[in-house]
């Protein structure tokens, strides 16, 4: 049998220099050159050559550390070691034509996080955002959660559309992940 995805690209972060950002002033810290943990995989649909790009969830006690500091606490992608590796793979691999101008994201639990983020800060290329068990935005902050995704992403004129994200939960009821902050989309479950 002839899978009908392949890979394109794949990257696991090592040591490249990232910076994150400090959530008051939005200063730059940094760099850092230990590996933060993002693993990130480019595929593309055999029949109809559509992109769609991976992103790795939890996977060892660091990303735990960060699920509960930037995940549960802040709420947001933006001070996130991981994200800013991400982000900055992600331009590079629209500028090389590895993702096309528009494409769709897929994450779980932390990956599906990260993914949130791109699809908040990147409305142009991200055309949905398909989410598994992943935390929602706003952590434990208790700040509205709209007012921070604008301030955190200096958006400005409604980019949020939660028709482009597909947030699905494996089991009803409580969930530790998924029941975390509001949720990026609605699980299409309950339609």
């Amino acid at each position: 049998m002839v899978s009908t995805w392949r890979v394109i690209d794949q990257y696991d972060h090592s040591t490249e220099p990232y910076w994150t950002y400090d959530p008051n002033t939005g200063q730059p810290d940094g760099p850092f050159s230990e590996s933060n943990g993002l693993s990130a995989t480019v595929f593309q649909n055999v029949a109809t050559g559509e992109r769609v790009l991976a992103i790795r969830g939890t996977s060892d006690i660091h990303d735990v550390i960060t699920d509960v500091v930037d995940v549960f606490t802040l709420g947001s992608t933006r001070n996130q070691g991981r994200y800013q590796s991400l982000r900055v793979k992600v331009q590079q691999w629209i500028t090389g034509g590895v993702l096309p101008q528009q494409f769709a994201v897929t994450g779980h639990s932390l990956g599906g996080f990260l993914a949130t983020g791109l699809a908040l800060e990147f409305p142009q290329h991200v055309d949905h955002a398909y989410l598994y068990n992943t935390p929602g935005l706003g952590g434990l902050t208790g700040r509205p959660v709209l007012d921070e995704i604008a301030r955190v992403y200096h958006i400005t004129g409604g980019s949020f559309d939660p028709a482009r994200f597909s947030n699905v939960r494996a089991k009803p009821g409580t969930s530790l992940i998924s029941g975390f902050g509001t949720p990026g989309g609605a699980d299409p479950r309950r339609g």
